[in-house]
C-alpha cells in the first residue's frame, strides 16, 4: 500500500493540533492580554503585552498581529527595551511566515537573533534559533534547520527552559525522520515526552506519542505504532483534544491494514470517521473512505467497499489529490475484478496506470493485458454464439424449403465460418499489436523519464552540491575554529559534499549512461561495471561479435537487465565472483549472467512478489525472447537470456 496519506510527516500531529486548538486557546489568551493592557501602567508592560498580542494573532489575523508588533517595536526602540525588541523581530518573522512571505520572515528572524547574540540574551535565543530553524525546514534546507534547532536546544538547557527544550527535541526528531535516522529520532521523541510530562504539558505529550506512532507505522513497525497511537488517544481524551483523535484512529486503521487484519482495520477506520464527522475539517475525507474501502474488500463486503471507494474518489477529485485518486482506482479495480466485471475493471486499471509512475505501470501491464484478453474473448464468444444461432435458424428454414440447395447452404456456411476465423485472427493480431505498441510506449517513456531525472541530477542537484563544496572551501580561510573538533566537523562537511556530488553523478550515469548513447551496449556495460566499488566481488565480462550496432530497444533492454541483475547479486547473492557473457550470433543475442553466491528459490515470479525478476521476464517477453534461470541453494545462480535479432 502506498504511504501517501497526504505525505504526512511525524510532526503532523503537532501542526494539526495547533491549527484546530489554536482558535479557542488563542482567544482565551487574547482576552486575558486585553484585560491586562487596560491595567498596564509602565511602558515596558505595554510593550510586552503588545508583543504577546502580536504573537497570538500571528496565525489567526496576521494583519492585526503586525499592528500590535510594530507598536511594541516602536516603544521598545524609543526606550531601549532590547529584550522586547528581539521578541518583536521574532514575532514579526513568524507572522510573515504565516503570510508566506518567507524572505521577509527570514530578514526579521535573523535581525532578532543578531540583536539577541549582541546582548547575550540567551532566553530569547532559545525561541529565536528554533523559529529560524522552522523557516529553514519549511524551505527544505534541513542542514541549516538542524543546526539552528540544536543551538536552540543548547540554549534551552543553559537557561533551564524545559518546555523549549522539549520543543527543540521534537523538531530535531522531525529532521532525523526526514534523514531516515530513525533510532536517533525515537530517542529525541522519548526525551521530549519525558520533558513534557515533567512540566505537565499533556497536550504536547500526546502529540509526541502520536508522532512516535506515525513514525513506527511509516517504517513498518505496526505493533509499536498501534501501541503509541492508542496511548496518544487516551491522552487526547483527557485533555479534550478531540481534533487529533480521528487522526490517531486513522493511523491505527492503516497499521492494521498493513498487517492484513481487515476486521480491526475496518473498526478503527469507522471510529476515525465517527470522530472526524464531529469537526468541520474535510482535509482527509478521501483517505479515510479509500482505506475503509480497502479493508472492506479484504472482508469481502464488496457493496460497502464500492460505496466507500467512490466517496473517497469524489473527495480526492475535489481536492485534486492524484495519489489518492490512484489509490481509489486501484481499490475499484479490485472490486470490479472480484465481481468479474472486466470492462469496468479494465477501465479502472487504465486510470490507475495513467496516474502512477511509469515503473509501476510496467510492473502491472501484464495484469491489464490479461483483463483485456478476458474481456475481448468474452465479447467475441457472444458474437460467435449469436451468429451461430442465426445460421442454424437459417439452415433449418432452408432445409425445410428445399433439399436441392442444401449443398450451396453448406458451402455458404463453411465460407462464413472461415470468414469468422479470419476476422478472429485479425482481431487477435490487432490486440497483440496494440499491446506491443503500449509496451513500447511504456519502455520509451521510462527511458525518457530516466534521461530527464539523470539530467536533473547531474545538471541541477550535482552542480548545486559542487557549489556548496566550493562555498565551504571558500569560507575556510575566513573562519576561526574554536577547537580541533570544530575544524574536523567542518572538514567532514566538505568531504560529505564531495562524496554526495560523486554519488549523484554515479546515479545519473547509471540511469542514462553516455556510453550507451555514444558507443553502444558493450561500452555502457564496461562503464557501469567500472564505476562499481565491489572489493569483495570479482566481476568478469566477455563480449563477442558486438562490433556493429544493434537495435536501440534491444540495447536498452539488455543494459537494464544486466544492471538489475548485477545490483541483485551485489545486494543479495553474497557472491565472490560474477561472470557476464554476451554473444551476438546470426539469429540472436545470447546473454549469460552467473554467480557463485547463495542462490535462491528457482520459480517464475508472480504479480505479488516484487518487480525484480518479473521485470526481466516482461522485458524479454516484449522482445519475443526467452529466459532460463538456474539456481540451487549455496550453488549460485545463472540467468540465460536469448533475444532474436
Amino acid at each position: 500500500m502506498h504511504q501517501i496519506f497526504r505525505k504526512l510527516l511525524p510532526i503532523f500531529f503537532c501542526i494539526f493540533s495547533n491549527i484546530f486548538l489554536g482558535f479557542t486557546q488563542n482567544q482565551k489568551k487574547i482576552d486575558e492580554l486585553n484585560s491586562k493592557l487596560k491595567l498596564a501602567k509602565t511602558k515596558l508592560e505595554i510593550a510586552k503585552i503588545y508583543n504577546n498580542l502580536g504573537y497570538e494573532y500571528s496565525d489567526v489575523n496576521p494583519k492585526l498581529a503586525k499592528t500590535y508588533i510594530f507598536k511594541s517595536l516602536d516603544i521598545s526602540k524609543k526606550n531601549n527595551f532590547e529584550n522586547e525588541e528581539c521578541y518583536a523581530y521574532k514575532n514579526l518573522g513568524i507572522c510573515l511566515k504565516f503570510e508566506n512571505k518567507l524572505d521577509s520572515a527570514k530578514y526579521y528572524l535573523e535581525k532578532g537573533i543578531k540583536l539577541g547574540e549582541e546582548t547575550k540574551n540567551n532566553r530569547f535565543l532559545v525561541t529565536g534559533y528554533v523559529s529560524l530553524g522552522w523557516y529553514y525546514q519549511a524551505i527544505g534546507d534541513l542542514p541549516n534547520a538542524m543546526n539552528l534547532y540544536t543551538k536552540g536546544l543548547e540554549k534551552a538547557k543553559l537557561v533551564s527552559n524545559i518546555s523549549s527544550e522539549a520543543d527543540a527535541n521534537r523538531k530535531i526528531a522531525s529532521i532525523q525522520i526526514s534523514l531516515k535516522a530513525y533510532r536517533q529520532a525515537f530517542d529525541k521523541y522519548r526525551k521530549a515526552g519525558e520533558l513534557y510530562l515533567s512540566v505537565k504539558d499533556s497536550s504536547s505529550y500526546g502529540e509526541t506519542l502520536g508522532s512516535l506512532g506515525f513514525t513506527h507505522r511509516q517504517i513498518g513497525q505496526n505493533d509499536s505504532a498501534i501501541f503509541y497511537l492508542k496511548k496518544c488517544i487516551q491522552v487526547f481524551r483527557k485533555v479534550k483534544n478531540y481534533s487529533m483523535i480521528p487522526v490517531a484512529f486513522t493511523e491505527i486503521g492503516k497499521a492494521y491494514l498493513d498487517q492484513k487484519d481487515y476486521t480491526n482495520a475496518e473498526n478503527h477506520l469507522n471510529l476515525a470517521l465517527f470522530e472526524h464527522k464531529k469537526s468541520t475539517n474535510t482535509s482527509h475525507d478521501d483517505g479515510l473512505y479509500i482505506y475503509l474501502g480497502q479493508a472492506q474488500i479484504g472482508l469481502k463486503k464488496f457493496d460497502e467497499a464500492k460505496t466507500s471507494l467512490e466517496k473517497g474518489m469524489k473527495f480526492a477529485k475535489e481536492s485534486g489529490d492524484l495519489e489518492m485518486q490512484a489509490e481509489a482506482s486501484l481499490g475499484l479495480f479490485t472490486f470490479y475484478e472480484k465481481k468479474q466485471d472486466y470492462k469496468n475493471a479494465y477501465f479502472q486499471k487504465g486510470k490507475y496506470t495513467v496516474l502512477i509512475d511509469s515503473i509501476n505501470s510496467l510492473a502491472n501491464i501484464k495484469q491489464v493485458n490479461e483483463l483485456t484478453g478476458k474481456y475481448d474473448y468474452e465479447k467475441q464468444q457472444r458474437i460467435i454464439e449469436a451468429e451461430n444461432r442465426k445460421v442454424k435458424e437459417k439452415n433449418y428454414l432452408l432445409f425445410g424449403l428445399i433439399i436441392l440447395i442444401s449443398l450451396l447452404l453448406l458451402l455458404a456456411f463453411s465460407y462464413f465460418k472461415r470468414l469468422k476465423v479470419n476476422q478472429k485472427v485479425k482481431l487477435q493480431t490487432e490486440i497483440f499489436n496494440q499491446q506491443t505498441i503500449a509496451t513500447q510506449a511504456v519502455l520509451d517513456g521510462e527511458e525518457r523519464e530516466r534521461k530527464r531525472i539523470a539530467a536533473d541530477l547531474h545538471d541541477g542537484v550535482g552542480q548545486t552540491i559542487m557549489a556548496l563544496k566550493m562555498n565551504l572551501l571558500g569560507i575556510n580561510n575566513h573562519i576561526t575554529f574554536e577547537n580541533p573538533k570544530a575544524k574536523e566537523i567542518f572538514e567532514k562537511a566538505v568531504d560529505l559534499a564531495s562524496e554526495t556530488a560523486k554519488e549523484v553523478r554515479a546515479i545519473s550515469h547509471q540511469m542514462m549512461p553516455n556510453a550507451l548513447i555514444k558507443s553502444g551496449l558493450a561500452s555502457a556495460i564496461r562503464e557501469f561495471l567500472g564505476n562499481l566499488e565491489t572489493p569483495n566481488l570479482k566481476i568478469n565480462l566477455a563480449v563477442n561479435n558486438l562490433n556493429e550496432p544493434i537495435e536501440p530497444t534491444v540495447e536498452k533492454v539488455l543494459y537494464r537487465i544486466i544492471q538489475e541483475s548485477v545490483n541483485n547479486v551485489i545486494k543479495h547473492a553474497k557472491a565472490s565472483e560474477l561472470n557476464i557473457e554476451i554473444n551476438k550470433k546470426i539469429e540472436a543475442i545470447e546473454t549469460t549472467i552467473s554467480d557463485n553466491g547463495i542462490g535462491f528459490e528457482n520459480k517464475k515470479p508472480t504479480d505479488n512478489e516484487g518487480i525484480g525478476l518479473k521485470n526481466i521476464y516482461d522485458r524479454v517477453a516484449f522482445l519475443k525472447g526467452k529466459v532460463n534461470i538456474i539456481s540451487e541453494k549455496n550453488k549460485g545462480a545463472s540467468i540465460e537470456i536469448s533475444i532474436p535479432i
